[in-house]
């Protein structure tokens, strides 16, 4: 070989040619190896550390920027006191510009897929219906580094999820009180002490339900419940789990992930007409929403809305049929106003940016347009439709098969809940649901009674059953507004869990 050295595989990729070392006899044994250790000291060493730099680098800073553009589109609150003003510039375009249909989720999740993986991926089809369905290939600059991050690559798909449990953990009230601590305790002990003497053990473990809600004040029931009966139920054990959107909690339900959850009565049954197996329970509640419009615009009846920007919380939602009905009141319908979808948490902020002109979405998010002097409420829901349905409990037909008595146990006490917030949210026992409900949702008291009073019907809780006369005209409404197709009622509904019940 003459003396020469062979190639490393890195020169070699890159295409490097080596000079040939000195000859040992010409520079003496004693300079020799320090040539040879020179040349491998800055042909190999020194790129492949530059190679490690440039791998950490790239990935702290992907997952750095994964981690907090999740928590600005999640609107983690108790991490950014404003996360709207603090998402990037194309983020705040994207989500109430750019995007003609206002998916904010979607749309930010498009694309921080876009920057951080830049490769084909299958459209979210529904989310986003302002880009056609299909596939969007664009380049983005984990290309150039792919060979060098495949072990990146598996971490930084996984992250969105572990953010997300953690975060949903977080904000769960512990699932072991003192009052659990013990019964728990007390029960191991019997049943510790009846082995011991030979006896069988008697006690019986609590089955887990999973059930999805959004920390709004139509699921308020769920809290209630949960905070004063959880505890002494026998056969079941409720599990709260918390969402930021409707997509995020109908999907985990669709999928399978959690056992039930409280959604949109219209969202519900166009699951059901898509071959989902689930059934409706209960009544979440009644009334619970208002359209509100800006403080400073003169909007003080259906015909002024015409050709103005109106955000919605979802295009198939119980919200935009009553919309529908309140413009039609005008000579109007959705056709005469540019709706967009906006997340709830956002609306409020929208509004301060002059972005919209009205939004109608469930409490506390319309008192909380009053509270700031940002907007005014045009009417109320129940003005436009009276009584109405809006959030239903929907369970998967496993679940209802696996356990009847515990959900039976557990609806009983559903019921009790509602009856119990309609008699104290207006008396001396409002403070204490102000207090349980900020356990479960991240808003102030002052803003969950004002939610919750003024007009004492703004939010009924009493009078759960599930009608079909009510799921009916929540039914004709959307059919007419083009959101919903016609529903097997008979097969939607399972009232047996509540026949019966007072009030």
């Amino acid at each position: 070989m003459n003396g020469a050295f062979s190639q490393s595989p890195f020169s070699q990729k890159m295409g490097a040619t080596r000079p040939k070392p000195p000859r040992r006899g010409d520079l003496g044994r004693a300079a020799a190896r320090p040539a040879r250790l020179c040349y491998r000291k800055c042909l190999d060493k020194k790129p492949e550390r530059s190679d490690i730099t440039l791998y950490c680098i790239t990935l702290y800073c992907i997952t750095l920027y994964c981690i907090t553009l999740y928590c600005l589109i999640q609107g983690q609150e108790r991490f950014f006191s404003k996360p709207f003003n603090a998402l990037p510039a194309f983020g705040r375009a994207a989500a109430l510009q750019e995007c003609p249909c206002g998916a904010f989720w979607a749309r930010c999740a498009h694309l921080l897929r876009k920057w951080a993986f830049g490769k084909a991926r299958p459209h979210m089809q529904g989310l986003c219906p302002c880009t056609p369905p299909g596939t969007v290939t664009v380049p983005g600059p984990l290309q150039l580094f792919k060979k060098r991050l495949k072990r990146s690559d598996y971490v930084i798909r996984h992250i969105p999820e572990r953010i997300k449990i953690a975060m949903q953990t977080k904000h769960q009230p512990s699932p072991l009180n003192r009052r659990q601590f013990l019964t728990h305790t007390a029960a191991g002990g019997v049943a510790l002490g009846l082995g011991l003497f030979g006896m069988p053990a008697l006690a019986v473990a609590k089955k887990p339900l999973t059930i999805g809600y959004i920390p709004i004040m139509d699921h308020l029931i769920l809290a209630a419940s949960h905070a004063r009966d959880n505890a002494n139920l026998t056969g079941i054990d409720v599990l709260p789990r918390m969402f930021k959107s409707w997509g995020s909690a109908a999907g985990a339900l669709e999928a399978g992930v959690i056992d039930g959850a409280f959604l949109l009565s219209n969202l519900a049954m166009d699951m059901f007409n898509r071959g989902v197996p689930i059934r409706t329970i209960l009544v979440g509640h009644r009334n619970g929403s208002a359209l509100v419009v800006r403080a400073d615009a003169a909007i003080t009846e259906p015909q002024a809305l015409a050709g103005k920007t109106v955000a919605i919380p979802a295009r198939i939602s119980t919200h935009t049929a009553l919309l529908d009905s309140y413009l039609r009141r005008g000579g109007l319908s959705l056709q005469a106003i540019k709706t967009l979808e906006v997340a709830p948490p956002l609306m409020v902020e929208a509004m301060m940016r002059n972005t919209i002109d009205a939004f109608i979405v469930a409490e506390p998010f319309c008192a909380k347009a009053e509270q700031e002097k940002v907007g005014k409420i045009l009417t109320f829901s129940k003005d436009i439709q009276a009584n109405h349905i809006c959030c239903v409990l929907v369970m998967r037909n496993e679940a209802l098969a696996a356990n009847p008595a515990g959900i039976q146990e557990w609806v009983n006490g559903l019921v009790h809940a509602g009856q119990w917030l309609d008699q104290q949210k207006g008396g001396p026992g409002a403070g204490e649901i102000a207090k349980l409900a900020g356990r479960y949702m991240p808003y102030p008291e002052s803003l969950i009674l004002a939610s919750l009073q003024h007009p004492s019907d703004r939010i009924i809780y009493r009078d759960l059953l599930p009608r079909p006369t009510d799921f009916q005209a929540i039914v004709d409404i959307s059919v007419r507004a083009g959101m919903l197709q016609p529903v097997a009622l008979d097969r939607f509904i399972d009232d047996r869990f509540v026949k019966g019940q007072p009030g």
